[in-house]
């Protein structure tokens, strides 16, 4: 076999399908099966990096999912039709997520430019390099395990801002806030 050209793509690509092929085992458990065949590629991304890259993942999911949530809302209230929340369930994550106010026939608006919100167009840029551009770019994209908790608990903090701008709750949930933060083990 010749040699890799790009053995960072094949740790990506490895990471990807080996956290498929495992959740596949377990729903193949579930169903009493059994995996013939366990996937152990040599090349593998760190196990760090496997977690920034599942959380950048499920970020991004996350952000998407509460959006069409909220904007399924807005349809069962009656603020949008079925044919205008289709179109925009159509739009990127981020582009709907800063639409919402305007959707729900709100003043305020949300700046992509400044935190809390500025995690939304981060997580979702850095999403979108990582899987619509080469594989050469995966190592610059998938920021350090600092940098993906700030962007998780920025998350946070914007999801519960959405709501109070929304007025689905009048300030932002304290328990709510606290799935962002993380401290060190005490000692």
């Amino acid at each position: 076999m010749p040699p890799l050209l790009n053995p960072d793509r094949v740790r990506f690509w490895n990471a990807i399908f080996g956290k498929a092929s495992a959740e596949a085992s377990v729903i193949a458990q579930r169903f009493g099966k059994a995996q013939k065949r366990k996937h152990r590629p040599k090349l593998q991304l760190s196990d760090d990096e496997t977690s920034r890259l599942i959380l950048l993942i499920y970020c991004t999911l996350a952000i998407e999912a509460r959006a069409n949530h909220l904007i399924d809302e807005l349809v069962e209230r009656g603020r949008l039709s079925e044919l205008e929340s289709t179109a925009v369930q159509r739009l990127s994550a981020d582009a709907k997520w800063f639409m919402l106010p305007k959707l729900a026939g709100v003043k305020k608006r949300l700046d992509p430019a400044c935190p809390p919100h500025q995690a939304i167009v981060e997580l979702c840029a850095r999403r979108n390099a990582l899987f619509h551009v080469n594989f050469n770019r995966v190592r610059d994209t998938l920021p350090p395990a600092g940098k993906m908790l700030s962007l998780f608990s920025g998350f946070v903090e914007a999801m519960e801002n959405l709501n109070v701008v929304l007025g689905r709750s009048t300030r932002p949930r304290r328990a709510v806030l606290e799935l962002g933060v993380f401290q060190s083990p005490a000692s």
